[in-house]
């Protein structure tokens, strides 16, 4: 059975480790601080323009950081 989703994994290491490198690409890289940061304001963003929990997000970007920031961002 399973007990915990992705997003409570990942909330767990913010936790654990928020100065952890999250994400490495090329010369960018987050902390896992960083990265709950710049996700929870995408989350804020589609919030306060109206997206509501269940509804479909689509994501379409290339393969960067920003792209991991927007899908933790819509979970």
């Amino acid at each position: 059975m399973i007990t915990q989703t992705v997003l409570d994994l990942f909330d767990s290491q913010v936790s654990a480790s928020p100065d952890a490198i999250a994400l490495a690409s090329g010369s960018t890289t987050l902390t896992y601080g960083e990265l709950a940061a710049r996700s929870d304001a995408v989350a804020h963003f589609l919030v306060e323009h109206g997206v509501s929990s269940g509804a479909l997000v689509p994501v379409e970007a290339t393969r960067s950081v920003d792209y991991i920031v927007a899908v933790i961002g819509v979970l």
